[in-house]
């Protein structure tokens, strides 16, 4: 008998071997991963909110919560992703180059320059804070609107927290024509002749740092991402990937998704869409999705005026923004009260809004001392001037740009300063800006059959939309849209039960809203604004407003002047400044 040879006696061993140790080399590995489990922390960015006490995580350490994708990082946008943080796991995409907040905008001193920008460009405005969108926020006690109450609260709120601020009193004018040459300006929150109580039910709210440090302290109390200068393409920016046989929804296996991109490239996929913005990108955004219901209400047209029935499709106007840099004591300041904040031009047809930043925004308030040389006034357009001197928004030529300020700073002048100086007013402008908006305010708002929602959902494709245009042209009416479809997406997770999803807001009809009509801009409280068109709409929103005469030494005297020199006597009895160009 022949010996063994001896490799296959080292094989015969090290199978023998691998028979006693492998079981045991597997039962020590996972005893290991059980402990490695329960010592390691769970990842930060699977914890930053809760619901109500709800695991967020399974045993694996993965994010559970339902996710979703807000395109659009305005107040409404951010209202929205506010209610939803401790809900879902929330991603807002703005387009804003350097922070949040679309219409709510402000310059911020020394922001950095776009890529293509001149480094010598707005040498002198580049220094200073103001806005060149929304200037105020309005809230008056005489509105009934059931939805107001819930936002007058949230007003309070911030007024606590020293996000906003109320205008001092005896800074808010309204200019109306009373002659053919003739201009009186009349001041729309002075107080009592005994200065005991505020005349005027209307209060005026804005942000000791800018407009835009709204929406920044919005994002900074959430929990929620922003991803900031990302461009969602409006032709393949979203697209839906359904696990539907025809999107048919009976034949679905798993959930659906709706995936994000941008540059080519996939953002994320997100169990639910919300779109926050308007204007012709979300138009296009929508229109190669299945959800055409949605898609239909996000039609646009650009016009200054619609039908008396409110249209068939939403409509947007456009508005000039010019900002110019005068040396103090110009002739505005000089022509107007030393507590001129703000007037709201009414009847002319090219000046809808004229506001002093420099007087709103003090410079030495955020160390700017050496520049109280200078004032900084901010000019809106009418929709029709803007409209008459469209131009591509993003590529205004120089020719429009020169044109546009020309003419809004000779209108101007024209009704404040004509009896103050013999110099040209444009001849005294040291430094401009101009910005067109060309969606800037809804002309009109969708009034949903039977819900009043404020708020459009879908359920089929688990895609919603919120915006002004669904409640109110204005802040107010962002930030309350926002929230309710905030609040309807956490009672769908409350549910739990998808067969109470029902769609919201898809049936209705377009109002025009007479407030923006009226004024050019958005809706504005009080003696301007004396239409009713919205105590119909959202009747389960509200009781009685809230208190608001809330203005303090201390907000009233962060709005310091920085105007120097005589000014010319003005007749401040009654509260009406009148003038006459002859």
């Amino acid at each position: 008998m022949r010996p063994t040879p001896t490799f296959v006696i080292i094989f015969q061993l090290v199978l023998c071997c691998m028979t006693i140790f492998v079981p045991i080399c597997r039962a020590f590995r996972s005893t290991s991963l059980i402990y490695q489990r329960e010592m390691s922390p769970p990842s930060p960015l699977r914890v930053t909110s809760t619901f109500r006490g709800a695991t967020n995580v399974d045993f694996e350490g993965k994010n559970i919560k339902p996710s979703v994708a807000i395109i659009g990082g305005g107040i409404a946008g951010l209202s929205c992703a506010a209610e939803l943080q401790q809900s879902y796991d929330v991603t807002v995409y703005d387009t804003g180059r350097l922070r949040p907040g679309g219409r709510a905008s402000s310059r911020q001193p020394r922001d950095p320059l776009k890529e293509d920008e001149h480094p010598g460009n707005f040498p002198i405005l580049s220094k200073f804070r103001y806005d060149h969108a929304a200037q105020f926020i309005s809230c008056s006690a005489s509105d009934t609107s059931k939805w107001r109450e819930e936002f007058n609260k949230q007003l309070e709120k911030w007024v606590d927290q020293g996000i906003l601020q109320i205008a001092p009193v005896d800074s808010m004018y309204a200019l109306e024509k009373k002659g053919p040459s003739s201009w009186k300006w009349t001041c729309i929150n002075s107080k009592s002749d005994d200065g005991s109580s505020t005349k005027s039910t209307v209060e005026f709210y804005y942000p000791p740092e800018g407009m835009s440090s709204l929406s920044q302290a919005m994002m900074k109390e959430g929990s929620f991402k922003v991803e900031q200068d990302v461009w969602v393409s409006p032709s393949s920016g979203v697209r839906f990937l359904s696990q539907q046989k025809n999107n048919d929804p009976d034949s679905q296996k798993s959930p659906s998704k709706w995936q994000v991109r941008a540059q080519g490239r996939v953002l994320g996929e997100y169990s639910h869409l919300v779109i926050a913005h308007n204007g012709k990108c979300a138009d296009r955004l929508m229109s190669q999705t299945p959800a055409k219901d949605v898609h239909k209400l996000l039609r646009v047209n650009f016009n200054d005026r619609v039908p008396a029935n409110g249209g068939r499709k939403m409509t947007l106007n456009s508005l000039y923004s010019v900002t110019i840099a005068l040396k103090s004591p110009s002739p505005l300041s000089r022509a107007l009260p030393d507590s001129f904040l703000c007037g709201f031009v009414q009847g002319h047809p090219k000046l809808s809004v004229v506001s002093c930043q420099t007087q709103k925004y003090p410079p030495m308030s955020y160390g700017n001392a050496n520049d109280e040389t200078i004032e900084v006034w901010n000019i809106l357009s009418t929709a029709t001037f803007a409209k008459q001197h469209k131009a591509p928004q993003e590529f205004l030529p120089e020719e429009v740009v020169a044109n546009v300020t020309q003419q809004l700073v000779e209108a101007l002048e024209e009704i404040v300063v004509s009896n103050i100086d013999n110099s040209p007013l444009l001849d005294q402008v040291v430094d401009s800006r101009v910005q067109l908006w060309g969606a800037a305010v809804p002309m009109n708002v969708w009034n949903a059959k039977g819900s009043k929602s404020g708020f459009v959902w879908d359920p089929r494709f688990q895609v919603g939309v919120c915006g002004d245009w669904l409640v109110e042209p204005s802040i107010a009416g962002a930030w309350t849209s926002g929230r309710c479809i905030g609040r309807h997406l956490k009672e769908i997770r409350q549910a739990r039960q998808n067969q109470n999803d029902q769609s919201v807001g898809l049936d209705g009809r377009f109002e025009a809203s007479s407030g923006v009509q009226r004024l050019g801009i958005a809706s504005l409280d009080g003696p301007m604004n004396d239409s009713k068109e919205n105590d119909t709409r959202l009747r389960g929103f509200n009781t009685s407003p809230g208190s608001r005469n809330r203005a303090s030494n201390k907000h009233q005297g962060e709005s310091g002047s920085i105007r120097q020199g005589n000014r010319v006597p003005q007749q401040k009895k009654g509260r009406t400044i009148d003038s006459s160009n002859g």
